[in-house]
């Protein structure tokens, strides 16, 4: 018990600062033990071939993206525009804001769901008479607490992201960018 509830802690904080890394390393240990790195390095070499990688650009880079670049003009006074807009972003941003947005959806989702088996292995466990630490019974308060406010931030991404792909295919953005 107390393994799992260091790796749901350490979960829980990497994911908590998921936005400021670029890519997050998930993978599930031989006791289905789920774990959470920003560095490659930190995941044990059995099981860097089962690693699932998840990329993240924080919310500020995508919104402050530079423009495409423009095609050149064909003479003077001519008008610039820009190659590959759909709406006002070039493709790439629609590709990484959705997949951006995708990953904060599966982070949260993935959070979540080590905090529910936390939170069912302890009361398992209260049900057969096994005793728990203080630390172990402030960690399960703490994720009853926090699963509701999961739940509304994962309903507002969820939304977020259905937003993003109407907005999406307004612009005209290929089907296969914006699933």
């Amino acid at each position: 018990m107390k393994r799992m509830t260091i790796g749901m802690v350490a979960a829980v904080l990497l994911l908590s600062a998921s936005m400021a890394f670029a890519e997050l390393y998930e993978w599930k240990d031989k006791d289905g033990i789920v774990h959470l790195t920003d560095s490659i390095q930190n995941v044990p070499e059995e099981y860097r071939d089962r690693v699932k990688v998840h990329s993240s650009t924080p919310k500020e880079r995508v919104e402050t993206q530079e423009p495409a670049p423009t095609q050149p003009s064909d003479g003077p006074g001519a008008e610039q525009v820009p190659s590959d807009l759909y709406g006002d972003q070039p493709l790439e941003w629609w590709a990484n804001a959705i997949s951006s947005k995708k990953a904060e959806i599966n982070a949260l989702e993935s959070s979540m769901n080590s905090k529910k088996q936390l939170i069912s292995v302890f009361e398992s466990g209260r049900r057969f008479g096994q005793v728990f630490e203080q630390k172990d019974v402030d960690t399960y308060e703490r994720y009853k607490q926090e699963l509701s406010a999961d739940e509304e931030k994962l309903s507002g991404l969820k939304e977020d992201l259905g937003d993003l792909r109407r907005k999406a295919t307004r612009a005209g953005v290929p089907r296969e960018v914006r699933e």
